[in-house]
């Protein structure tokens, strides 16, 4: 089974354009590596100088779009496991250790009161 576009010779430009089309290239290429492959389609004479900058400005946008968007999925991805797993937040934790520490503080009062012989009603809140 023959796939779509197998066996058929790509110029960098193509290559690039497509990736682009696919968001692929704008992630998956840093911009010096994006900037070098421009230079050498500039050099081959592939592209003019006006146009690889072109792409690679596109390049650049569509990147940073993909990487926002990458970061959002991750997050949401994230937040939908925390939920799943039942996991408690850093905020959660923490409030429930201050509570914990202030109910500890209440009872370590209480039981002060109770050796002293006071009954555990007369303690101030």
């Amino acid at each position: 089974m023959k796939h779509e576009g197998e066996g058929e010779h790509l110029s960098w430009r193509d290559v690039l354009a497509r990736s682009l089309d696919l968001g692929v290239g704008a992630v998956m290429l840093t911009k010096e590596a994006a900037q070098k492959a421009m230079d050498e389609l500039v050099a081959k004479g592939e592209v003019s100088r006006q146009e690889g900058k072109q792409l690679l400005e596109r390049m650049i946008e569509r990147g940073k779009e993909q990487k926002e968007r990458l970061e959002k999925l991750a997050a949401e991805a994230v937040e939908r496991a925390i939920d799943k797993a039942d996991l408690a937040r850093a905020s959660e934790l923490r409030h429930a250790r201050a509570r914990i520490g202030e109910l500890q503080q209440r009872l370590d009062r209480l039981e002060a009161r109770s050796a002293a012989g006071q009954a555990p009603h007369e303690l101030p809140q």
